[in-house]
């Protein structure tokens, strides 16, 4: 290196910048590629952006922002030569997909080819300047990260002044147990009474009573089981058992990897009731919806964009 020239040393810079956007290109188009065959799920990741960290060892920063790229490319083919050129940097293709997908939500659909026009050539500073021109209500203003070792998060939101409102109205009625409550503890106490409500209300819970009350109402009261090849509403004490035996976690494993994920689980059949399954104890486990769509795949043949709505019942 000492040895090279002023000139053949940028010239060398340059040729490493143009060959590092071809390779994260061709990285977009091979996670495109592994996302269309749900091969992350295969290999037991609940999602592409698991298997980009976790197989891949990508940051979370640098995985989020190919995986974001790699969406905006699919949608909008133009931005893949954009992004060869430099016209259109990954951290900017990134702000455009999520500021497309903000807008969604609401009920908007901006022209992407527009988006990636208007934000060419500018520093991550103008492009979130220009999209926030466009619609500042659409930038992201939450972030997560987390703080130590023991996994402290320091979450950052944007509330109304509403929900403001409504959380001093609950600080206030928590006040004679906890006065001074934080937000941290007003939050921790609202998502465990949603938790014990959706638990009720699904009849579900991430641990199963082993009194002996309760074997002996097991046994004079079994779950009462479907036939096989009959679709039909899982009982609820059925349900419970499957969701125990998983510990409210996916069950799908590979050479000894457990998915594990608690995002979307639904209780699959092991032997689909299409070719004669049972819904006994037996054949029920529990899976993410990314690997229950993997396992209708393999099992079943069909085609993925046939899978616009969960076909198993959802815990």
């Amino acid at each position: 290196m000492k040895e090279l020239t002023s000139s053949e040393l940028i010239l060398r810079t340059k040729t490493l910048v143009t060959q590092e956007r071809r390779i994260t290109l061709a990285l977009i188009e091979h996670l495109a590629e592994i996302s269309r065959r749900m091969l992350y799920a295969e290999l037991g990741y609940s999602s592409l952006w698991d298997f980009a960290t976790r197989e891949l060892g990508l940051s979370e920063g640098a995985a989020q922002r190919r995986i974001q790229a790699m969406r905006l490319v699919r949608d909008v083919p133009e931005a893949a030569a954009a992004l060869e050129s430099g016209s259109l940097s990954l951290s900017n293709a990134a702000k455009v997909q999520s500021f497309r997908q903000a807008e969604k939500k609401m009920g908007r659909k901006p022209d992407p080819r527009e988006l990636v026009t208007q934000v060419a050539n500018l520093s991550q500073r103008e492009c979130e300047k220009t999209l926030f021109e466009i619609s500042p209500e659409a930038l992201p203003r939450e972030s997560d990260r987390i703080l130590s070792a023991t996994e402290v998060h320091e979450l950052k939101i944007v509330i109304s002044s509403k929900l403001h409102e409504k959380l001093q109205l609950l600080k206030g009625f928590l006040a004679h147990s906890n006065p001074d409550a934080s937000y941290g503890e007003l939050l921790e106490y609202l998502a465990t009474e949603a938790l014990l409500r959706l638990e009720k209300q699904k009849g579900i819970q991430t641990r199963m009573p082993s009194t002996p009350a309760t074997a002996a109402a097991a046994v004079k009261n079994p779950p009462k089981i479907i036939p096989p090849g009959r679709r039909g509403y899982l009982p609820v004490t059925l349900r419970k058992q499957v969701w125990a035996k998983s510990d409210g976690r996916c069950e799908f494993t590979v050479d000894g990897r457990r998915c594990s994920s608690r995002y979307r689980l639904e209780v699959d059949h092991i032997k689909s009731l299409a070719i004669s399954g049972s819904n006994e104890v037996t054949n029920l486990r529990v899976l993410c919806w990314h690997h229950n769509q993997q396992q209708a795949l393999e099992k079943l043949g069909r085609r993925r964009d046939s899978f616009k709505k969960p076909a198993a019942e959802s815990l």
